[in-house]
């Protein structure tokens, strides 16, 4: 429904585990607990929790679920159906997708510090060119002249592709978390069993036209 759920406390049955009670919230629910200030600074985190009353509230008798209590109205917007599967419920990495984040990883990308390599590489574009005649990007805009999908791959990237390209892994499972944009590296493998990068691409959203 576009929310990610916290689970309550449950309630035991006395002297046993058996729960009798057990809450699921919204992930919203409550309030953040007050940080020490200068351990704020340090972090920054967003604000997740902005005291959401949606609930549903069950109790177990026999082995039987039965709800009790059910709230459904949340104070805050859903997130839309392309943002979903970035909630923490739906976070599920699969092992192709896993196998694709170690290749990022092992080619020197985290996932917190792909944009800001992407912005090193291209911010300097002009002396890019100067320093490596083959490095190459190309950027699309809407049609308020602002950027969509942006595309880069350098000289050695290139020439790996040559050698190494028959196979390509292609996926999409970075999304940054500053401005939105989803993160498509094309990795693949050299002789020596090593994952190299081809080129790598920010996309705004994952459409055909997109990938294309």
């Amino acid at each position: 429904m576009g929310f990610s759920i916290r689970k309550g406390k449950p309630r035991y049955y006395s002297g046993s585990k058996n729960i009798r009670q057990h809450q699921f919230l919204c992930s919203k629910e409550g309030f953040k607990i007050d940080e020490d200030p200068c351990e704020k600074e340090k972090l920054n985190r967003l604000e997740t929790r902005i005291g959401c009353k949606a609930f549903i509230r069950l109790i177990v008798e026999d082995g039987i679920w039965r709800v009790t209590a059910f709230n459904p109205e949340h104070n805050h917007e859903l997130a839309l159906q392309s943002e979903r599967h970035l909630l923490r419920s739906a976070r599920h990495i699969s092992k192709p997708k896993a196998g694709v984040i170690n290749s990022m990883i092992n080619a020197g990308i985290s996932t917190k510090n792909a944009y800001s390599y992407l912005r090193e590489e291209v911010g300097g574009s002009e002396n890019k060119h100067t320093e490596d005649p083959m490095f190459f990007f190309t950027v699309q805009v809407d049609q308020e002249n602002r950027m969509t999908n942006f595309f880069w791959t350098d000289g050695r990237s290139r020439v790996d592709y040559d050698c190494f390209g028959d196979v390509v892994v292609f996926d999409t499972t970075y999304r940054t978390n500053k401005y939105n944009l989803i993160c498509a590296p094309f990795v693949g493998v050299n002789h020596h069993w090593q994952n190299v990068m081809f080129g790598c691409a920010f996309l705004l959203d994952e459409t055909t036209n997109s990938f294309i």
